[in-house]
């Protein structure tokens, strides 16, 4: 066989492939194994035990809001028993006017959870009262309530089902 350009064999241009191509898996073999030793190094480095948290400043458990009561959820029989045995439980309708206007249980105070001051209204009422929230099947007053213990108001019931359950349990309507 004749030799190419550069004077080599057909034997030698093989071997020589060869020897490229093993070079050029030991190319890309170096630096994967350089990137595993280097993360191995450093998952050693690491401290294998967290060190204990500082215990918090006794300033701090001042200066944070005080803790509030779990909201109870009560059924709308649960409910009724509640506003007949504790007459100072404020009812807290946080359904649009419309809604309220509809109907509604009988001394409710409507405050809309969709207007733009609903926060600032919940600011005027008396945080040391018990209320008896709801809307009308309970999302909004879910979230209404999760307001209410954001300003530690002291005691909070949320009817499940909301208005729509009071209705479907035959309780009295006003309008």
């Amino acid at each position: 066989m004749a030799p190419d350009f550069f004077g080599r064999s057909l034997t030698q241009r093989i071997a020589s492939r060869r020897v490229v191509r093993s070079s050029d898996r030991v190319k890309t073999i170096i630096p994967l194994v350089a990137l595993l030793l280097s993360s191995a190094v450093f998952v050693q480095a690491e401290d294998p035990q967290p060190a204990p948290a500082a215990p918090a400043p006794v300033q701090a458990a001042t200066t944070a809001p005080a803790a509030t009561t779990t909201p109870k959820n009560v059924t709308p029989d649960e409910a009724e028993k509640l506003l007949q045995e504790k007459k100072d439980v404020v009812i807290l309708d946080v359904r649009t006017p419309e809604e309220f206007s509809a109907g509604h249980i009988a001394g409710a105070q409507n405050v809309d959870f969709m207007a733009e001051d609903f926060r600032e209204k919940l600011k005027v009422l008396d945080p040391t009262k018990s209320y008896l929230v709801h809307c009308a099947v309970g999302g909004r007053s879910s979230k209404a309530v999760k307001l209410m213990q954001q300003q530690n108001f002291a005691e909070i019931y949320h009817m499940n089902g909301g208005f729509s359950a009071w209705k479907e349990a035959g309780k009295p309507i006003a309008k």
